[in-house]
């Protein structure tokens, strides 16, 4: 996952450097900021080619324009996005200018690195490409050789009795693959047709392994964002392939109803952590005429079926949540705006026990922007409890003065005590800092 990232000119950031962890909380005042952390990351998913292309709007988020996303809205400034990632402690370093046609954001400066290559591209009047390859430093190196292009090919000719002529010259080309490249391009399509060529096949594989780190992080995340659709009294059932929750909190009764209707483990695993929040003690559906059906819930044992849309509704800002974290795999990261919209405080404070579980059993990550004092608190108390250590949760206070955004990395010390705290913070939260360390006792 990314694992630090640095900002310059984005959004109300000059300048920014956060790291995240198994928990990461973004916490300040309204307008503070915190979401354009999130969309830092989440801008650089949803691109799927990054960092060849950045967009600022698609299926996570939308940001506008350049004007819009840069600092202070000086189209002469470049953006600065900087990710290291925890995958062969690659770092990603890219600046963004102006696209004077589109005005949207187009690649400046590139430059990808790990211990063992290094890549450039730079733009004056046509891209610059410096490319270079250390084979000796890679511990994957005999993967990507000449001789392992060799067996494939051996492989192949048994398969498919390839030409022998044609395999011949193939081979000698790949003995003769570049690890040191430097290349001018006028656009991104005259480089794709170089990475074609059997000489550039190192570049082509680190080109390829670069953008894969964000389509695999696509694959392995979702946001759910503040905004969460209203409940309906009925829904029409679907047939996705796709029933992957959106960020409005879209196809969670789809998923629901497929995941009853096929007796999966899922609905069951989905009752069990409803009834542990205390959220409610059973859910189901109900298939009415002309495609529709309803979701139907009891909160209590003994209680009445009632529609989602006439219980509380906090309920149904909350499922999509759940459903979300579920479809999601181990290693998997969620990224939550506001989870504690509409619950009773207990329910925000047992939401942090939900995580620090899940974080336990599936090696989850949670970046939640959050106002809730109680979340926090549980997941004080979960450090105070040696639940979590220190350096499993990053708490960032953004304070804002309108001109720009500041920040403080905060501390969840095991003594119950907040390091680096401004006032500000405590103002805004409240936190009773001696509580913690008493109940850890």
């Amino acid at each position: 996952m990314i694992n630090k990232i640095n900002i310059e000119n984005f959004k109300c950031y000059e300048k920014i450097e956060f790291e995240t962890s198994k928990i990461t909380f973004l916490t300040g005042a309204n307008s503070s900021g915190k979401s354009s952390l999130l969309y830092s990351i989440l801008g650089a998913i949803q691109s799927r080619e990054f960092p060849f292309q950045f967009s600022p709007n698609g299926k996570y988020i939308r940001m506008g324009d350049f004007e819009e996303i840069v600092f202070n809205h000086d189209k002469s400034k470049l953006i600065k996005l900087e990710f290291l990632t925890d995958e062969n402690n690659e770092r990603i370093t890219t600046y963004w200018k102006s696209d004077k046609l589109r005005n949207l954001p187009v690649l400046e400066e590139l430059t990808a690195s790990s211990e063992y290559y290094q890549l450039h591209i730079n733009k004056i009047r046509k891209y610059s490409l410096r490319f270079e390859y250390f084979p000796d430093k890679d511990p994957q190196s005999e993967f990507r050789s000449p001789e392992m292009v060799k067996k494939i090919m051996d492989l192949i000719d048994s398969s498919f009795k390839k030409d022998p002529t044609e395999k011949g010259n193939l081979i000698s080309n790949f003995n003769k693959i570049n690890t040191k490249i430097e290349f001018k391009f006028s656009d991104f399509d005259e480089l794709e047709k170089y990475l074609q060529k059997e000489e550039n096949y190192y570049l082509h594989q680190f080109i390829r392994s670069i953008t894969s780190i964000f389509t695999k992080y696509d694959d392995r995340i979702n946001y759910i964002s503040s905004f969460r659709l209203y409940p309906e009294r009925t829904y029409y059932e679907t047939s996705k392939i796709n029933l992957k929750v959106g960020k409005f909190g879209e196809n969670y009764e789809d998923q629901i109803i497929s995941w009853e209707t096929k007796k999966s483990p899922k609905y069951k695993e989905l009752i069990d952590i409803l009834k542990d929040l205390g959220l409610l003690h059973e859910i189901k559906s109900k298939r009415l005429d002309g495609g529709r059906f309803e979701i139907l819930i009891r909160t209590k044992n003994k209680g009445i079926w009632s529609s989602l849309s006439d219980v509380g509704f906090g309920i149904s800002q909350f499922l999509p949540i759940i459903v979300a974290d579920l479809q999601l795999g181990k290693g998997s990261t969620l990224f939550i705006a506001q989870p504690e919209i509409h619950l009773h405080p207990k329910i925000q404070a047992q939401f942090g026990d939900y995580i620090v579980d899940r974080i336990s059993k599936d090696n989850k990550k949670y970046i939640i922007e959050t106002h809730s004092e109680y979340l926090l608190n549980r997941i004080r108390l979960a450090i105070a409890k040696k639940r979590l250590q220190e350096k499993d949760v990053k708490t960032y206070f953004i304070d804002n003065n309108g001109e720009k955004a500041t920040y403080y990395d905060l501390i969840f010390l095991k003594n119950g005590q907040i390091k680096n705290a401004p006032k500000t913070f405590f103002d805004t939260y409240m936190l009773d800092v001696m509580n913690i360390a008493i109940e850890a006792e």
